[in-house]
C-alpha cells in the first residue's frame, strides 16, 4: 500500500494545532472550521473526513462564513505545490490574496518535509558535555521553554497551552540547557506511527555552534525509540539547510497569510522575520 506523505504531514499538524485548543464550528455538513484564540492563532477547514481543505477550495458561502468568524492577528495556512513560483519579493504569485480581501497580508513559508525511518540515512550523535538534554515536566521549565522560543522566533506563547501538553501522551516537551542555562527546545508530537518535530529553536546568541544538529540527533533518535515509521516537519528558511543534511525531503509550501486591522508600522525584529505593530 503506497504511503501518502503529504496527508501524514498534514494530519500530523492539524492533530497538533488541535492539541493547542482550537475550536471548531461547522458552516455546513461538508466542513469543519477550526479556530483559535490563543497562540499559535490558526484558522483553518477541513472536511468531513479529516483532510485539510484549501481556501481556494471553498465555496463562496464557506469562504464568508470563515471570514466572518476569525479573528485579528489569526494566520490562515494555504498550502501550494513545490513548483509554485515565488515573485521577487518571495511572496507566493497565486490569488490567495484576492480572496481574502484588504484585511490580509502575507505573512511567511514554510516547506513541509518528511524522513521515513527505514531508507533514512544513521546520524551519529557527538557528545558534548556542555548539553543537557531535559523533559519539561514543571511551571519553571515552561517558562524558559516559552522565554528561549521567544527569543529564537519573536513571538509570545500563551503558557497556558503549554501546560496542557504536559498531560497529554502524543507530546515529548524537551529542553535543551546549555552550561545549565536553557539555549534550546523541541517538541515531538505523534499521530499514529508518524511523529511530527515541530518548535525546534536555539537562543540566537548561541545559534551556528552546532547545537540545532545535535538536538535534531537527539530529537530523530526519541522518534525511532517511540516506534516512528515516518518523521515530518514544516521547515523554515532558516532551519532547512540542516534538515536537507540530515535527509528530510521536501513535500509542499504552506504559505501563511495573517488577518490584520490597521497597519500603523512594519518593523524588521529579526533579519529573517517581520511584525506588525498596530
Amino acid at each position: 500500500q503506497t504511503v501518502n506523505f503529504n496527508q501524514l504531514n498534514l494530519q500530523n499538524l492539524m492533530a497538533l494545532w488541535q492539541a493547542y485548543g482550537a475550536q471548531s464550528s461547522s458552516p455546513t455538513n461538508e466542513v469543519m472550521l477550526y479556530n483559535h484564540t490563543l497562540w499559535p492563532k490558526k484558522s483553518w477547514f477541513t472536511a468531513t473526513n479529516g483532510q485539510f481543505i484549501n481556501l481556494d477550495e471553498l465555496t463562496l458561502e464557506q469562504r464568508q462564513y470563515w471570514l466572518n468568524n476569525v479573528q485579528s492577528n489569526t494566520a490562515v495556512p494555504v498550502i501550494s505545490a513545490l513548483n509554485t513560483q515565488l515573485n521577487t519579493s518571495n511572496i507566493p504569485d497565486n490569488k490567495i490574496t484576492d480572496l481574502l480581501g484588504h484585511q490580509w497580508q502575507y505573512k511567511s513559508t514554510q516547506v513541509a518535509m518528511y524522513m521515513h525511518v527505514e531508507s533514512a540515512p544513521k546520524q551519529q550523535l557527538v557528545e558534548r558535555d556542555e548539553l543537557v538534554l531535559t523533559n519539561v515536566t514543571s511551571t519553571a521549565d515552561i517558562q524558559a521553554w516559552i522565554d528561549v522560543c521567544y527569543d529564537s522566533f519573536g513571538y509570545q506563547i500563551d503558557a497556558d497551552v503549554v501546560s496542557s501538553l504536559l498531560t497529554n501522551n502524543q507530546v515529548k516537551l524537551v529542553l535543551v540547557l546549555c552550561h545549565d542555562k536553557p539555549c534550546a527546545t523541541g517538541l515531538l508530537f505523534k499521530t499514529g506511527t508518524t511523529v511530527g518535530v515541530h518548535q525546534v529553536s536555539v537562543s540566537p546568541s548561541l545559534q551556528g555552534q552546532g547545537i540545532a544538529k545535535w538536538l535534531m540527533i537527539n530529537l530523530l533518535n526519541q522518534s525511532v525509540d517511540w516506534q516512528a515509521e515516518n518523521i515530518v516537519l514544516q521547515a523554515s528558511t532558516m532551519g532547512k539547510p540542516l534538515y536537507d543534511k540530515l535527509g528530510f525531503k521536501e513535500q509542499f509550501f504552506i504559505n501563511n497569510y495573517q488577518k490584520i486591522t490597521k497597519i500603523t508600522e512594519i518593523i524588521k525584529i529579526k533579519k529573517y522575520q517581520e511584525i506588525t505593530i498596530y
